[in-house]
């Protein structure tokens, strides 16, 4: 489930946590040309975004659809930082 339990919810509020949820969905694979495209350049984008302002730090990212979403914004964030 994407919508945290309110035993979670509570967690955050009493620890002032901010969830930035970025909408993102589980996939239905659609055609073999496009199943392995797991999040949209868009996506990857706010993710980013999201993820370079300071003003987020610190920074938890989590998938809870198991589809490699957060595997490629940290792919990306690492081509930025010229970690490769």
């Amino acid at each position: 489930a994407d919508v945290p339990t309110k035993l979670v919810k509570t967690f955050f509020e009493e620890n002032s946590i901010t969830v930035h949820h970025l909408g993102l969905i589980r996939s239905t694979m659609k055609s073999d040309v496009e199943s392995w495209k797991p999040i949209s350049e868009e996506m990857v984008k706010d993710a980013l975004e999201m993820v370079l302002d300071a003003g987020n730090h610190p920074v938890m990212l989590c998938d809870a659809t198991g589809m490699h979403q957060i595997g490629a914004v940290v792919g990306c964030l690492r081509r930025l930082q010229h970690w490769c």
